[in-house]
């Protein structure tokens, strides 16, 4: 996920990877050691409840607008990369 995301962030994509259960310092060492760029998302139940994530990882990709344009759960490189193809995000 990190390998594609550091290939459409600077068409101005983010990517939020919700996490619920976990510390704050748990998540940050994990995000730390496997040296992921993207934004984990540690937040209060009723943010969770807001974005509709019910499952994790929730992993939501964000446009330059701040438009929601794709959500999955767990991890789907060809179904990501679609998604994001649709949205005129180079992939490649």
């Amino acid at each position: 996920m990190n390998a594609l995301f550091e290939k459409v962030k600077s068409q101005g994509v983010n990517l939020l990877a919700f996490n619920r259960g976990d510390s704050p310092e748990t998540v940050k060492n994990y995000f730390a050691e496997n040296k992921f760029s993207y934004t984990p998302v540690m937040a209060p139940v009723k943010v969770h409840q807001a974005f509709g994530v019910r499952a994790y990882p929730t992993n939501y990709v964000v446009d330059s607008e701040g438009k929601v344009v794709a959500r999955f759960v767990g991890w789907n490189e060809d179904a990501m990369k679609d998604a994001l193809k649709s949205k005129g995000i180079k992939v490649d």
